[in-house]
């Protein structure tokens, strides 16, 4: 779909539409697989009213400069000329990093190779054989979780920094999924997510942002 607007139910007040599609300050919304990026990319458009786009920008976002949150799984899922050779995403100062426990988001890998394996078409509940998954993690376990290591670690060296305060929300937002996704702090971290592109100084963004009253109605809908 070219709108945020079915993403949000007609009782959430979704955002005002930008009729300038431009973002000044997009950020990285960098995630291991299995970690729930969709979810966090609706949670994005559903508050911005902007479009999110993807490290091979797919949609063409990313050159159009239209995307205020940009999906990889860099370093270790994404091809390396995505970070080397494009030019739109050397402009890209910011970071989101969405983490999961590992123990959840590794099997979460598998099922999504199992689905995709298996030509299986939407199946949100589908759980593969445990034969498959146990056959699966004795061979790749190992693997994955040094994956999931140099994941967390490059992104949280590249824009954490060691000084960096869990509430410094200007340029790096480490945003955890088992947060989010729990009913008593899940919309507080809504608003951990808005302060994010608050701070960024985009006045366009701030401008089009749902407000503070609709970050129960957002998580609602779409988390839960």
């Amino acid at each position: 779909s070219n709108s945020h607007a079915d993403l949000i139910p007609s009782e959430c007040k979704p955002p005002k539409k930008p009729k300038e599609r431009k973002v000044k300050h997009p950020a990285w919304l960098a995630s291991f697989p299995g970690s729930g990026a969709s979810l966090v990319y609706r949670l994005v458009e559903g508050m911005t009213g902007y479009y999110t786009g993807d490290d091979m920008d797919s949609k063409g976002m990313l050159g159009k400069h239209a995307a205020v949150a940009v999906k990889t799984h860099y370093p270790t899922h994404s091809p390396k000329q995505v970070m080397q050779n494009s030019e739109a995403s050397k402009d890209i100062k910011r970071a989101i990093l969405l983490i999961r426990n590992p123990l959840h988001a590794i099997p979460s890998v598998f099922r999504f190779i199992y689905v995709k394996s298996n030509n299986i078409q939407s199946e949100p509940d589908l759980r593969p054989p445990v034969k498959n998954w146990i056959y699966w993690r004795n061979e790749n376990f190992t693997e994955q979780l040094n994956h999931w290591l140099k994941h967390t670690e490059y992104w949280m060296g590249r824009y954490g920094g060691p000084d960096m305060s869990p509430t410094d929300h200007k340029d790096f937002l480490l945003l955890p999924y088992e947060h989010l996704t729990r009913v008593d702090v899940g919309a507080v971290e809504v608003g951990n997510l808005a302060e994010f592109f608050v701070a960024s100084g985009d006045s366009g963004v701030k401008k089009h942002l749902i407000e503070p009253d609709q970050y129960c109605c957002l998580w609602d809908r779409i988390v839960r």
